[in-house]
């Protein structure tokens, strides 16, 4: 899923499991957790199964030569090959998590999807994305005038990877507020990953590296989730304050963002930060991997994570911390 617009929700693939047909017949289906990183900028409009665009790296080692290398096996590219592995890493030592799937799929990254072409329609230049089947596949944008450095910012790799783990899991729908909750649970990761990688870095910002020009001078990240009105679009803290075109009959469309799938996951967000604060990164890390991959499922709302979150807590025997969570839950009025 898009982690700045909804501008490719249509072809996302959200709340659809990578088929096996469709990994047998388009992808090499051998399960080792690979990284492949491909240089989509030779590709027309988007990426797609059978052409990716050109092949560069495997596990970070180059797989193209000649003369086209050093253009082609850009900084992108080896950032994007050093990240989602780590990423990869992460899930598999701390929850033995092998790959996005749990069994070992390929990871495929797409880097510089639109550099040299004029027309970009589906406002994939400055945006990343998970892409499910039959795509099974990250995308992320060369760049613009606003954004740009995708490949290099570790919490928006762990954003998108994360998409595939809850699309393989819960499989949370696209819309509403099952796809807020897809959108919340991959911003959560990409910051505890942060953290993982760099303690030192301020936590709840999202995305706060990929910001250029007028959008650096807007706002200091693309989401804060502890402070969800100074994102670079202001965001809701709290129930009350869902816009009333989004909530009760809101009817799903490319105009008003799913009904709001990346503008209301700033509520779970905040939550979720007072959560981490109230648990520490560590414990925080296990109840809502729990929650996102045994828990929850497609049309889960927002009282259904709260209760699940609640309840995991209680779970894992966190005595009076848990009280504090369901302050956190109270504050933004779940």
């Amino acid at each position: 899923m898009v982690i700045v617009s909804a501008a490719t929700l249509a072809l996302s693939g959200c709340g659809q499991q990578p088929s096996a047909q469709a990994t047998s017949e388009l992808e090499d289906s051998a399960l080792d957790g690979a990284v492949d990183i491909y240089n989509g900028s030779t590709v027309v409009t988007i990426p797609n199964p059978l052409n990716r665009g050109v092949k560069v790296l495997h596990n970070g080692a180059r797989t193209l030569e000649g003369r086209a290398a050093p253009f082609l096996i850009t900084e992108d590219a080896r950032a994007a090959a050093s990240n989602l592995a780590f990423v990869r890493d992460f899930y598999n030592d701390r929850f033995g998590r092998f790959s996005y799937d749990g069994q070992g799929a390929k990871i495929k990254g797409v880097v510089e999807v639109q550099r040299f072409h004029l027309l970009d329609i589906l406002g994939l230049r400055e945006n990343a994305a998970w892409m499910g089947a039959p795509f099974n596949q990250m995308v992320f944008g060369a760049g613009g005038n606003e954004l740009d450095g995708f490949p290099q910012a570790i919490d928006v790799i762990g954003h998108e990877f994360t998409h595939a783990v809850v699309h393989t899991t819960s499989q949370l729908g696209s819309d509403g507020q099952p796809g807020a909750l897809d959108e919340h649970l991959a911003d959560v990761f990409g910051e505890i990953i942060q953290h993982e990688l760099a303690p030192e870095s301020e936590p709840f910002l999202i995305g706060e590296t990929v910001l250029r020009g007028p959008a650096a001078a807007k706002a200091r990240a693309l989401r804060d989730m502890l402070h969800p009105e100074k994102s670079l679009d202001p965001q809701p803290a709290t129930v009350a304050d869902i816009p009333k075109e989004l909530g009760e009959g809101c009817v799903p469309s490319r105009t008003n963002d799913a009904c709001g799938r990346h503008i209301l996951n700033s509520i779970p967000n905040k939550a979720a930060a007072l959560t981490i604060q109230a648990l520490g990164w560590t414990d925080a890390a296990t109840l809502f991997y729990t929650v996102m991959t045994q828990r929850l499922g497609p049309t889960s709302n927002f009282t259904d994570y709260r209760n699940a979150v609640v309840k995991e807590c209680e779970t894992m025997s966190l005595g009076d911390k848990c009280a504090d969570v369901v302050l956190a839950f109270a504050y933004v009025g779940l």
